[in-house]
């Protein structure tokens, strides 16, 4: 829902053929829940902010190489750079190359980890949309190496941040910043990726603090209004089969750069208008709790 489409649910009839009416009950409150959400969340469309990038080339190199030929699609290794960006709460879309390189230049920042192969046409797009100004993540051991010869000419800022083994680079009119650890082999933290993203100044459009279990996106509504869509992520996802209940999380300080002095800040879906201050073109509001999945409508 918070990326702006639907919800859809199997689940199995009886041996008979007939409907488990005890699991249309479940059901009932499921869809409601959608229903409510519906107006700001159907259709929505995702306000650039991060791109992390699926290489296709070197995808299907590596399915090739170890054999995972059942569920070819599968990118688990992806999983845990995602997961350290939505732990610190931005904004994430996860692309295909082909999906990516039309709209490339619209995202301030793109990220590419862990990938062994990059074929020369996309290298050399990523290239030049660094030197158009672009903001690049580069991540994985060994990774610079192959990006090192393309950017030729570059300026180092940094070797290390803070200690950290992150290298910063000027090239053209855009930044680059190099995490040359594998995040999949987990001994990487959130913060330093945090560390990494921040040392690019990428100017996102919505910062928030409180509680690192929140999913954040943000999106625009059909009617094309701002939309901070607020996922509660709290509860023991890696072991736990199922999750009975979900304790909410808060209170969240957010923070929205937004142009004009808004007319309303809503919550939905309750409708019910937060208090906020303007100043120097952002909006900040302060939300007391979220339950699962709440949604900041700036009009």
């Amino acid at each position: 829902l918070a990326q702006g489409g639907d919800f859809q649910a199997y689940y199995t009839q009886n041996r008979d053929g007939s409907l488990d009416l005890d699991k249309l009950k479940s059901m009932e409150e499921t869809a409601k829940f959608c229903r409510a959400r519906q107006a700001v969340s159907f259709r929505s469309k995702a306000v650039p902010q991060i791109a992390l990038l699926c290489n296709t080339a070197a995808h299907y190199r590596r399915v090739s190489e170890t054999g995972h030929g059942l569920f070819p699609w599968t990118i688990g290794w992806q999983r845990p750079m995602l997961n350290r960006l939505l732990e610190n709460q931005y904004s994430v879309e996860v692309f295909t190359e082909a999906k990516l390189m039309p709209v490339l230049d619209r995202y301030p920042m793109v990220v590419v980890s862990e990938w062994q192969y990059y074929a020369p046409e996309l290298t050399a797009a990523l290239v030049q949309y660094v030197r158009n100004g672009g903001r690049l993540l580069l991540v994985g051991d060994g990774i610079w190496s192959h990006f090192a010869p393309v950017l030729d000419g570059s300026h180092v800022v940094a070797e290390s941040l803070e200690g950290l083994p992150i290298k910063r680079i000027d090239f053209g009119d855009g930044h680059v910043a190099i995490l040359e650890q594998d995040v999949s082999s987990g001994q990487v933290p959130a913060s330093v990726v945090r560390s990494a993203v921040e040392s690019l100044a990428p100017g996102f459009i919505v910062d928030v603090k409180g509680r690192s279990t929140v999913d954040v996106s943000v999106r625009t509504t059909r009617d094309g209004e701002l939309a901070i869509h607020l996922v509660n992520t709290s509860g023991d996802h890696a072991s736990a089969g199922i999750i009975e209940s979900i304790d909410p999380i808060g209170p969240l300080e957010v923070t929205i750069r937004y142009d004009s002095q808004p007319k309303q800040v809503t919550i939905q879906p309750s409708g019910r208008a937060l208090e906020f201050q303007y100043k120097d073109g952002t909006v900040h509001v302060t939300l007391e709790q979220v339950a699962i999945h709440e949604v900041i409508v700036v009009e």
